[in-house]
């Protein structure tokens, strides 16, 4: 998956969006976009501690799949800023909005730009019970009896 064309696609899906980024399974920024006319918030080491701590709760969440499934994102509100977090297979996008922006709206937009929307629960396969594979065993067992002769 191309992640610098990613983010230059969502950057260009909503004018509210302010910065982009992808961070792998272990916490690195592996691609990042920002807009050009945005203002950067925090300075270069407070935007790492702000990763550190999303990729944290990224991997502090996913003790809890068992119970309730799959995170899909997560949406942080704070006066200045919003942060969206998508979590697809091992990565986590990380995008900053505008404030007062839809953010539901994005995060639903931001889903579609990648194909695929969060994943849902396949239905279970069911196994052949013990029965049925008997009943397949004395079938075949019987087909290739051959008459003794004497």
């Amino acid at each position: 998956m191309d992640f610098k064309k990613l983010c230059s696609d969502f950057l260009k899906s909503h004018s509210k969006i302010r910065f982009v980024g992808v961070l792998d399974s272990r916490g690195y920024l592996i691609a990042q976009k920002n807009r050009d006319v945005s203002t950067a918030l925090l300075s270069t080491d407070e935007f790492k501690m702000l990763l550190y701590y999303t990729s944290d709760i990224w991997t502090r969440v996913q003790n809890l799949q068992h119970k309730l499934g799959k995170v899909k994102d997560a949406i942080t509100n704070y006066e200045n800023a919003s942060i969206i977090t998508l979590f697809f297979d091992k990565n986590l996008f990380f995008i900053s909005t505008d404030p007062n922006s839809n953010n539901s709206k994005i995060t639903s937009d931001l889903w579609k730009i990648i194909g695929k929307k969060p994943t849902k629960k396949k239905p279970l396969r069911r196994k052949p019970t013990k029965k049925r594979v008997a009943q397949k065993r004395r079938t075949t067992k019987k087909a290739s009896r051959r008459p003794v002769r004497r």
